[in-house]
């Protein structure tokens, strides 16, 4: 998957055109929650955490600790979700054991 460069422009249409209102991110959480199964203690990477919209969903939802992977500075700079790391995905190799 290609990486998106998000400059300022970019990031700013994507905040207001394309990122869910935590109303409408609550329609996932039971869903997730079906799936998740946090426990003190737990910690959930969030890679591609754009401007942390889920990050900070997932924290408030379950309690849980989400470290964020974004590598767009300018989306980054929007999300008050700490922490958010910058850094991708793009050399890292997944094997089954």
């Amino acid at each position: 998957m290609a990486l998106i460069s998000y400059d300022d422009t970019d990031a700013a249409a994507f905040a207001a055109t394309r990122e869910l209102p935590r109303s409408g991110l609550d329609r996932w959480r039971h869903a997730v929650g079906r799936h998740l199964r946090s426990r003190a203690g737990t910690t959930v990477l969030d890679l591609g955490a754009g401007t942390g919209a889920w990050a900070g969903a997932f924290t408030d939802w379950y309690g849980v600790r989400v470290v964020g992977v974004e590598p767009a500075g300018a989306m980054r700079s929007r999300a008050a979700h700490r922490p958010l790391l910058a850094g991708d995905a793009s050399r890292c190799r997944y094997e089954t054991p």
